[in-house]
């Protein structure tokens, strides 16, 4: 797989799915130079801030946004968690 541009109404469309999830410690960001994309599918990076957070805590919310995102805006976007570089 190759390094993809996601497109900006995309971008847009995952971070307003990411923050219309209710308040919790931490954020999630989109890495925007760490997405691909095969075939239909756009694999997405995903990084908590601040960055103690666990994958595990945050996962559930990954599965909750993609659903969304396929149900109700058409996207086939695969949210990878990751940990922040220090």
């Amino acid at each position: 797989m190759m390094q993809s541009v996601l497109p900006p109404s995309m971008l847009d469309a995952i971070e307003r799915r990411l923050n219309e999830r209710p308040r919790r410690r931490f954020t999630l960001k989109v890495v925007p130079d760490a997405t691909q994309q095969e075939g239909d599918w756009w694999y997405v990076v995903v990084v908590p801030e601040p960055g103690d957070v666990r994958s595990s805590e945050y996962a559930h919310e990954l599965a909750a946004v993609e659903e969304t995102l396929r149900d109700d805006d058409g996207l086939q976007v695969l949210l990878v968690p990751t940990l922040a570089d220090d």
